[in-house]
């Protein structure tokens, strides 16, 4: 059976935090939102607090001026930067 090692969320929103309920998960978290994204807060404390009971590591990474959908090319290149960079950062300490 394959276990995952790394997952990303992107455009959080409360439903997401289904996602990490999955307690036994041993790897990483990225997290991105929009600053101007009215779902993020309450979402974000939610899924902040499954991952710190579940002591599961994450980044948190939020786009300025950013709203849900992330309708520019801008933070889309922003977020493919983070989402690169990221990842190759966490398979160079694997």
């Amino acid at each position: 059976m394959y276990e995952p090692t790394h997952i990303i969320l992107i455009g959080i929103c409360s439903g997401a935090r289904t996602a990490l309920s999955y307690h036994n998960f041993k790897g990483e978290v990225l997290l991105i939102h929009g600053e101007k994204d009215p779902e993020a807060s309450t979402a974000m404390k939610q899924i902040k607090s499954l991952l710190q009971k579940y002591r599961i590591g994450y980044q948190d990474m939020t786009v300025k001026n950013a709203n849900h959908s992330f309708y520019s090319l801008k933070w889309e290149n922003e977020i493919k930067d983070t989402v690169y960079s990221w990842l190759t950062k966490s398979f160079q300490r694997q």
